[in-house]
């Protein structure tokens, strides 16, 4: 998906469910956030803001210790999408 300058919630929440439900493919979300700040308080409020059901991978910099543009972050980030086609795999595997 290219680049787009979002100016407001609604239409956040427009354009991802429209790409969601027509790509098909994980979105996944790679963030710094405040220093000292948790990651879980970030995922709390990806749920509070109910963005939780499009976001498949989210990885924020406390959860490795390592910030954008560091590469670590983003390799983790494409374990956890490998992780996560894997399990899908198996349950389609499973459902057969």
């Amino acid at each position: 998906m290219p680049s787009v300058l979002i100016s407001d919630y609604d239409e956040l929440i427009s354009i991802l469910a429209k790409n969601w439900t027509m790509s098909k493919k994980p979105y996944t979300l790679i963030s710094n956030v405040p220093r000292g700040s948790p990651a879980k308080l970030w995922r709390e409020e990806i749920k509070r803001h109910n963005l939780s059901k499009y976001i498949d991978v989210d990885v924020f910099c406390p959860d490795i210790s390592r910030r954008k543009p560091a590469k670590e972050i983003f390799e983790f980030a494409l374990k956890k999408l490998k992780h996560l086609q894997a399990s899908r795999n198996l349950k389609t595997l499973s459902s057969n």
